[in-house]
C-alpha cells in the first residue's frame, strides 16, 4: 500500500511521498548519510529523501538494470551504501567524485556519438526478430485481406482399365447403317476445383488475430528483447566510460575488456552488425 512513517514509536502511521510508493514492492531501508537522509530500494530503482521521508528524489541515475535484493551500510566508516542485484553490486559513496580531464570528456562524447543511438539498436533488433509493430501491423492488415479469399480445394481424377468384352453398337445415320466397336483400353480423366467462402472470417478474422497466440508471443518477445538490448546498450556505454574515466591495474582492464567484448558481439549478433568490432586481447597488447 506504500511507504509508511511514524514519529513517535508507532503511534500513527502517515503516508511518507505521497502516492510514489504505492503499488511499488518495496525491497529495503537503510538509513543514509546524514540524519533524515534515507534510501529507499524499490525492485528496479533507488529513492532518497533528505527530509525525513517527506518528499523523495532518485538516488541512481535511471533504473538499475538487474532487481534489487537488499541494501547495506558499511559498518567501518561512513558515506557508503552497497546495492546487492541479482546480477551485480553496486557501491553509492557520499563522496564527490575525482575531478575529470575535459579532455576526456570530449574523447567519450565523439566517440559515442559514431556509434548507433540506443535507439536504432533497439529498432533494427525488433525488425530482424520479425517483432517490429511495422511488421506485426502489416502482418494484420494481410491477415485481414486474407479473410477475403476463398478456400480452394482443387482435385483431379484419371482412371484406365481394359474392356474384357466387346460391345457392338449400330447407328443409323442419314449415310446408313453404322457400325461402333468398344473394345480395348478404357480410359478417362477429369480435374475441377472448388472454393469456399466462410463468412464468420469476415467478422471475426481481425479480432481474433489480434489475440490470437502468434500475436501475443510476438508482442511478448517484443518487450523482451527491447528490454535486453536497452541493459545491454546501458552496461556498454557504462564500461566504456569506466575505462575512459576510472584506469584500474591491467587485471581489471582486462577483465572489463573481455566483458566489452562479449557485449559488443551480443549486441551485433541481434541487431545485424551495426557496431564496431572490440578485440579485449588486441586491447591488452597495445596497453603499456
Amino acid at each position: 500500500d506504500g511507504l509508511m512513517m511514524s514519529v513517535n514509536n508507532g503511534e500513527r502511521f502517515e503516508r511518507a511521498g505521497g502516492l510514489l510508493f504505492v503499488g511499488q514492492k518495496i525491497i529495503d531501508i537503510v538509513q543514509g548519510f546524514r540524519p533524515g537522509h534515507y534510501i529507499v530500494a524499490t525492485e528496479r530503482d533507488l529513492w532518497q529523501s533528505f527530509d525525513g521521508g517527506i518528499s523523495w528524489q532518485i538516488a541512481y541515475f535511471g533504473s538499475v538494470d538487474w532487481d534489487i535484493r537488499m541494501v547495506r551500510t558499511r559498518r567501518i566508516g561512513l558515506g557508503e551504501i552497497w546495492v546487492l542485484t541479482s546480477a551485480e553490486i553496486l557501491r553509492l559513496s557520499f563522496q564527490e567524485p575525482p575531478s575529470i580531464s575535459p579532455d576526456l570528456y570530449r574523447l567519450l562524447r565523439d566517440q559515442l556519438a559514431s556509434e548507433p543511438s540506443m535507439i536504432d539498436a533497439v529498432q533494427l533488433a525488433l525488425r530482424n526478430a520479425g517483432v517490429h509493430r511495422e511488421t506485426r501491423l502489416s502482418m494484420q492488415k494481410r491477415a485481414s485481406w486474407s479473410a477475403l479469399l476463398p478456400d480452394l480445394e482443387a482435385f483431379y481424377v484419371q482412371r484406365s482399365a481394359p474392356v474384357d468384352f466387346s460391345l457392338i453398337s449400330f447407328a443409323f445415320l442419314d449415310q446408313g447403317e453404322s457400325q461402333i466397336n468398344n473394345q480395348g483400353l478404357f480410359s478417362y480423366g477429369m480435374w475441377g476445383a472448388f472454393a469456399y467462402w466462410d463468412l464468420r472470417k469476415l467478422i471475426h478474422h481481425r479480432g481474433e488475430y489480434q489475440l490470437g497466440v502468434g500475436a501475443k508471443k510476438a508482442h511478448d518477445l517484443e518487450i523482451k528483447l527491447r528490454n535486453l538490448i536497452i541493459n545491454l546498450y546501458q552496461e556498454r556505454v557504462s564500461l566504456i566510460a569506466s575505462l575512459a574515466f576510472t584506469p584500474r591495474d591491467r587485471r581489471t582492464t582486462l577483465m572489463r575488456h573481455l566483458r566489452l567484448e562479449e557485449l559488443t558481439a551480443h549486441l551485433n549478433l541481434l541487431t545485424g552488425d551495426i557496431f564496431p568490432p572490440f578485440d579485449a586481447l588486441g586491447q591488452l597488447s597495445l596497453s603499456p
